[in-house]
């Protein structure tokens, strides 16, 4: 989730993990988006590379 917005386009707004409530910056987060329909994708989820790498394998294993 997004904690604190940065106004001057440099991309230093800060996040929070969506799962372990890590610190995040632009650079270290992994945004999720879900598309319902032909409409733009809607932004359901913020996570840090641990938990995006959680996500990741517990879907590969899901698959199987």
């Amino acid at each position: 989730m997004l904690v604190k917005k940065d106004y001057s386009c440099n991309g230093q707004s800060s996040y929070k993990c969506d799962r372990c409530n890590a610190e995040l910056t632009t650079e270290t987060r992994r945004g999720i988006y879900v598309q319902h329909d032909k409409r733009s994708p809607i932004k359901k989820w913020d996570l840090c590379v641990k938990c995006y790498a959680a996500l990741k394998r517990g879907i590969e294993k899901g698959m199987k």
